[in-house]
């Protein structure tokens, strides 16, 4: 366990397989971002160990978008949509920890998931 990548760690803490994104200022979406979860999702998959996912970013945001670094470039895979089919083809509860400031999102996946707000939730300073 440990770092995936530069930008990506995986860590377990009982049961519950802890993926930590810190790609500064804003988390976005760069390749490395990206194929670093695909890795993490399936590490914890295959890790009997494992009952659940929880995707979590450092910092001020949750993902904030993709990368402006990588427009006009040839897309490299994982693409974002490789990412999300693993998110949904894990077996096992996958929860993303959004911050408040995140809790502005479209959300549609055919009723498999939820979202929960709790009153702990903690906005960013302006």
């Amino acid at each position: 366990m440990g770092n995936i990548n530069r930008s990506v760690d995986f860590s377990t803490d009982s049961e519950i397989a802890v993926v930590t994104v810190d790609n500064p200022p804003v988390n976005a979406l760069k390749h490395e971002v990206r194929a670093g979860l695909a890795e993490a999702l399936r590490q914890a998959r295959d890790d009997a160990a494992v009952k659940a996912v929880v995707i979590a970013c450092a910092g001020r945001t949750f993902f904030a978008g993709a990368d402006i670094t990588e427009f006009g470039k040839p897309p490299q895979a994982p693409g974002l949509h490789d990412v999300i089919a693993a998110i949904e083809a894990t077996p096992k509860p996958v929860v993303a920890a959004l911050h408040l400031a995140s809790a502005y999102i479209q959300y549609a996946d055919r009723g498999k998931s939820s979202i929960i707000l709790t009153e702990n939730a903690v906005q960013p300073d302006d």
